[in-house]
């Protein structure tokens, strides 16, 4: 048997062709056409990777010569053991084998590994890419599909956290390019050298490339801050607000969204800030009282400001303070918040008995008045009014005079012993009636 093309690549392409002449021995010359061979791989066992033409059966041409090609797809350098057959008249069979040597291909890693995603969360999850163009040396052309190459993380060591996909193995794919991914769970930014090996690696099977993981900045933090924490319930009040990013004021023409505050009145909607990160609200009024919020949006975050908000101070005043009982008097009333006049203002006043003709309910005029033209007490000594204005009580005293009786007789003058009809008057700054 004759080895008639050797060596051939290892590429499932590439052919060894071996052949054997049959002898006719009766008529001691060469075998004609038409003898069957059978042709099979006695070593190695299994012949993964291993093909034979024709599934191992070859006729002999004029000649008396058969032929058997045979293929290899595993990459690998080996030789290949092929025994021939032919089965001869009455069950016998004469076999010879021959050895054909397939040359391992010629790999190469010419470029260094190229970064295709690179700056991923360290959080397990996203990945860096790499990848690497291998090279058939033996073709002279980029490689085909299929080609092994492994990847080994060379910095840090040791590499906690980080994993690589496939367990660090990748195949090429039609255009002779192997790609590779990396995660890492240890939340730190860092840079990983990775090398990647074709072959048995070595000068030219080589390359490496490093990439990153990366924490990305937190995002800004806006506050918002107030020229005063404090403030009186409906008493307009100029507020400076400040806008800080991480601290620093904003730049000017910074974007201000207040929230809507039912809380507050003169709040704006939009402003932006001056060149101190500032925006001023000359009248800001709070209507109600307690710990009261300010919340705004800037630079997509809500921001807020609490303040300290004081009562409103509600008072009742009269135009005078002393009255006379059974007196009718005129008598102004002023109501003031916070020591202002409360103009166009519900008024109910208490129920009281000490007085009559006092309204049970009235609204202030334009200057926070209301007056009572005959308020009349009818009882003496210090006396209050009271009543109720935005909810809270007020009240305002009065020293009341009492009242000054007189008892008059017509006539005034009897004659002891003698009868007569005597008239008494009773009076109280007036006239009463007559008993």
């Amino acid at each position: 048997m004759a080895v008639i093309a050797d060596a051939a690549l290892p590429d499932g392409a590439a052919e060894n062709k071996l052949s054997l002449q049959v002898h006719d021995g009766a008529n001691g010359i060469n075998a004609g056409a038409g003898l069957t061979v059978t042709w099979t791989i006695t070593s190695p066992d299994p012949a993964t990777g291993l093909t034979l033409a024709n599934q191992g059966i070859s006729t002999t041409n004029a000649d008396g010569v058969a032929e058997m090609s045979v293929t290899d797809s595993s990459g690998l350098a080996r030789e290949v053991i092929l025994r021939a057959t032919l089965e001869g008249s009455g069950g016998t069979s004469q076999e010879q084998s021959a050895t054909a040597h397939f040359t391992a291909i010629a790999y190469a890693l010419p470029h260094p590994a190229a970064v295709i995603a690179d700056a991923a969360l360290p959080d397990g999850v996203a990945e860096n890419r790499l990848s690497v163009q291998v090279y058939d040396l033996s073709h002279n052309a980029n490689a085909g599909a299929g080609v092994s190459v492994t990847w080994t993380i060379v910095s840090p060591s040791p590499a906690t956290g980080l994993t690589l996909g496939n367990g660090g193995t990748s195949t090429t794919d039609a255009s002779g390019v192997a790609g590779i991914t990396l995660t890492d769970s240890e939340g730190q930014p860092r840079a990983v050298t990775l090398r990647a090996r074709v072959g048995a690696g070595g000068t030219g099977r080589e390359q490496s490339a490093t990439v990153n993981f990366a924490v990305p900045a937190p995002p800004p933090v806006y506050t918002l801050e107030a020229s005063t924490d404090t403030l009186t319930q409906h008493a307009a009040t100029s507020v400076t607000f400040t806008v800080k990013q991480d601290g620093t004021p904003v730049s000017a023409g910074t974007a201000v969204s207040f929230t809507a505050n039912s809380g507050f009145q003169n709040l704006p909607s939009g402003k932006s800030t001056d060149s101190s990160g500032r925006i001023t609200v000359a009248n800001l009024t709070a209507t109600a009282s307690g710990t009261q919020t300010v919340s705004a949006t800037v630079g997509g975050q809500t921001v807020s400001v609490d303040f300290t908000v004081t009562a409103a101070s509600y008072t009742l005043e009269a135009s005078t303070p002393n009255l006379t009982q059974h007196v009718a008097t005129g008598v102004t009333f002023t109501v003031k918040r916070n020591n202002v006049a409360l103009a166009s203002t519900p008024v109910i006043f208490d129920v009281n008995p000490d007085f009559t003709n006092l309204p049970t309910g009235a609204s202030t005029g334009g200057n926070g008045e209301i007056t009572v033209s005959n308020l009349t007490a009818t009882a003496s000594g210090p006396l209050t009014v009271s009543a109720t204005v935005d909810g809270q009580t007020v009240s305002v005293s009065f020293a009341v005079t009492a009242a000054s009786y007189t008892l008059e007789a017509s006539p005034p003058n009897l004659t002891q012993h003698v009868a007569t009809s005597v008239t008494f008057t009773v009076k109280r700054k007036r006239v009463l009636s007559n008993i």
